[in-house]
């Protein structure tokens, strides 16, 4: 049986979709050209949708942004549950940057190739 834990999910995306929001009307121009403010939204995106899943008897699906904040109060294991959730939304932000990057790229290109 698989735990999606719906209660984390809701607050995760309570708090974090007005933060992406946010960020995005103020940063939105910026993140077009600055490298920065594109891989910062892409951060932002990744804690709100990245899952950490958890198997033993049964899958627990939670989202990995709240390890991130359980490793203040892990003890003595708190490098490895902060890593546990920060190493996949790393790789979902890098996933997405590059696809942003890219798109951005390729939409340079053909403008100064149409002009």
């Amino acid at each position: 049986m698989t735990n999606f834990h719906i209660d984390e999910w809701i607050w995760t995306l309570a708090v974090g979709l007005p933060i992406l929001a946010t960020v995005a009307v103020l940063r939105w121009r910026q993140s077009q050209t600055s490298r920065i403010w594109r891989f910062a939204l892409c951060f932002i995106v990744a804690c709100v949708i990245t899952p950490y899943i958890f198997k033993d008897e049964s899958a627990d699906v939670d989202p990995a942004v709240s390890l991130l904040l359980l490793a203040f109060v892990a003890g003595r294991y708190a490098v490895v549950v902060f890593l546990s959730g920060a190493i996949p939304i790393t790789i979902v932000a890098s996933v997405l940057f590059f696809l942003w990057s890219v798109i951005i790229h390729r939409r340079q290109k053909h403008e100064n190739h149409v002009a």
